[in-house]
């Protein structure tokens, strides 16, 4: 990856963006024709696809490994602005809330197929009191019920 004179990154040097093939597939849905150039990519078997990702078909295959690849170059100057944001985001060990006072909900640690971990969490900040009072009376007063 190369510096572009803007000061940006030049995306040249990752070579050509993959291209998804088009191959036209159309149906027939309440009357109407619906064609889908890409429907190639939906592997008939999807669902058994999440068990075991070995049996994904091999075209589809290498046009996802060819794209991550790109985004992964793309994205590779950014790596360390990306390790500075997660811990700024996830609270330090013992604490409950992080630097700008988010409460740490939950979050899944995910693997993918090279076993690089995937990181999705979510955050909420605490409400005030009083907040959360009128919030609840607002909610009351426009016919919310709590628990249905």
């Amino acid at each position: 990856m190369t510096r572009a004179a803007n000061n940006g990154w030049s995306l040249s040097a990752l070579g050509q963006t993959p291209k998804a093939k088009k191959i036209p597939s159309s149906q027939v849905v309440h009357g109407l024709n619906l064609v889908d150039d890409f429907a190639w990519m939906r592997d008939p078997k999807w669902q058994e696809v999440f068990r075991d990702t070995s049996i994904l078909q091999k075209d589809i295959r290498e046009y996802l490994e060819a794209e991550n690849k790109y985004t992964e170059g793309a994205f590779a100057p950014y790596e360390p602005l990306k390790k500075k944001l997660i811990a700024e985001i996830l609270p330090e060990p013992g604490k409950e809330t992080n630097k700008s006072g988010f409460k740490f909900a939950s979050a899944a640690f995910l693997k993918n197929r090279e076993g690089k971990i995937q990181l999705t969490f979510m955050l909420q900040r605490p409400m005030k009191e009083e907040n959360a009072c009128a919030l609840r009376e607002k909610l009351l007063k426009g016919g919310f019920t709590p628990g249905k």
